[in-house]
């Protein structure tokens, strides 16, 4: 059980990582004419745990050198705001991998 939860805290990490990645990107290139910004897809995988992959916004909306300065603040502010979200995650995700480590290390004691 402890191993399984082990694996489940460290696809997380790696998925809020892979979103956060997602983000700063749609942050850095929010003002380049043409980006179409894309969007974590959080999936579930078969044996537990959570993978994540970039998809283009649906409807995205192409940017241009015209777009107004707004929507791409908007856009700018909703992926800041997901940025701190996945931080959090990342940080739960890395306190239940911990614990796990702890109650392994503690069954294992146990063992011995």
């Amino acid at each position: 059980m402890s191993i399984s939860a082990l694996g489940t805290g460290s696809s997380g990490m790696q998925s809020y990582q892979r979103a956060t990645d997602i983000s700063a990107n749609n942050v850095a290139n929010s003002q380049t004419s043409g980006y179409v910004p894309q969007q974590a897809a959080f999936k579930e995988n078969a044996g537990g745990g959570v993978s994540v992959s970039g998809t283009a916004t649906v409807n995205a909306v192409v940017k241009n050198a015209d777009a107004s300065s707004a929507d791409n603040d908007s856009d700018a502010n909703d992926d800041v705001v997901g940025q701190l979200t996945y931080q959090v995650n990342f940080e739960l995700s890395a306190k239940d991998a911990q614990t796990a480590d702890q109650l392994l290390g503690s069954l294992i004691d146990t063992e011995a």
